[in-house]
């Protein structure tokens, strides 16, 4: 210790002759008497001394580092630690490096320890827990700085400020006790919409509700763009039109949407000049009651179809759980209804259509009598 104190002593005496005002500072607040990992207070300690610049003198950045004690032969693990291997501490142009990997989300903590570990083993990390680890820390620094907790509430009040800052966000209906809906399109989906409709063809605008959305449903107006043709299938591709995000599948949620669509399409004009619908819509979606009812009340003149998958999903319910119906006869009935050009679904005419469901009847008039029964009263 006598040693110590004649080194700081003499750094007095050298700056006083240099004339510069500064003060000797312990560095108490950061690192006072760090003690080596592993290693018992009293055998090993490091001491950090650094002068702070006072009024206009200019120094260079030095510190005196200071060790009392034996220094270990070897480096004993982390006093924490449950690994028996020496602790030794990554290096910060590591950590930056490991950092900078992970930024793209696809690269995995054992493909990066692999990576380099393999340019340069001296300076990889100890192992892929390492990295890890590092990618667990930014996740958490991210989250504090990017996102914050809010209520329901404020989240409600961030949806609402949409409509002035997002083009796609049209109407927000918000009711008490109930989450928002949310209507979204752009003027140029009204505009293909209005030009699907406003032409004679046989295609159905499509209206149906997504499952798979997590928490919440998207009920979606697709349609066939009659204005582009595919190059590989020479088909129309299909388009999205206007959506509604919400969380209950109520009439009246169905309806404040359709309703809204429904005035649009009436209000809108191409290029100022009126386009009228035509006068017989056709719109094709599922057997959902609350669906149907408000497509009724905002398409009053539409005619309405049920998609082949919807009725494949019905008549296979009513064969399988109202008739009983062994699996083997279901298939015979589901080929003759719904196979690729000759069944009953594909008939290009009513005429057509009256032939191929009488011959379904003949065909299962001895053997399916309950199914023939079933069939005339439906």
């Amino acid at each position: 210790m006598k040693t110590i104190s004649k080194r700081i002593k003499l750094i007095f005496v050298i700056l006083s002759y240099c004339r510069c005002a500064v003060v000797c500072k312990r560095l108490n607040s950061l690192m006072p008497l760090i003690i080596c990992s592993g290693i018992p207070k009293s055998s090993f300690k490091k001491r950090v001394t650094y002068l702070v610049q006072e009024g206009n003198a200019t120094l260079s950045n030095v510190a005196l580092y200071e060790y009392i004690g034996k220094q270990p032969l070897k480096t004993l693990p982390h006093v924490l630690s449950k690994d028996p291997h020496a602790f030794v501490r990554t290096q910060p142009q590591t950590i930056d490096r490991v950092k900078q990997r992970l930024v793209d989300k696809s690269n995995k903590p054992k493909e990066i320890y692999t990576e380099l570990k393999a340019d340069n083993s001296s300076s990889c990390v100890r192992d892929f827990k390492v990295i890890r680890d590092i990618k667990h820390n930014e996740k958490k620094r991210e989250r504090k700085t990017t996102s914050v907790r809010q209520n329901v509430a404020d989240e409600i009040l961030d949806v609402i400020s949409m409509l002035n800052t997002h083009p796609f966000v049209q109407t927000i209906i918000h009711n008490k006790d109930q989450v928002p809906s949310i209507t979204c399109y752009t003027e140029e989906q009204i505009l293909d919409l209005k030009n699907f409709l406003s032409n004679k063809h046989n295609d159905p605008l499509g209206i149906d509700r997504t499952f798979n959305l997590g928490s919440f449903y998207a009920t979606i107006i697709v349609y066939k763009n009659k204005r582009l043709i595919r190059k590989d299938t020479k088909l129309h591709p299909v388009f999205l039109g206007p959506l509604m995000l919400h969380k209950d599948a109520t009439y009246a949620t169905y309806k404040s949407f359709l309703d809204k669509i429904s005035t649009k399409l009436d209000n809108h004009n191409i290029e100022n000049v009126e386009v009228r619908l035509s006068e017989q819509i056709t719109i094709g979606s599922d057997d959902e009651k609350a669906l149907t009812k408000a497509i009724d009340h905002a398409f009053p003149n539409a005619r309405r179809l049920l998609c082949t998958k919807h009725l494949k999903d019905n008549v296979k319910h009513h064969l399988q759980n109202k008739i009983g119906m062994e699996k083997c006869e279901r298939d015979l009935i589901m080929t003759d209804l719904f196979k690729d050009g000759t069944g009953v679904v594909d008939a290009n005419s009513s005429i057509e259509f009256e032939e191929r469901s009488a011959q379904l009847l003949k065909h299962t008039e001895i053997k399916f009598l309950r199914l023939k029964t079933t069939m005339k009263n439906t």
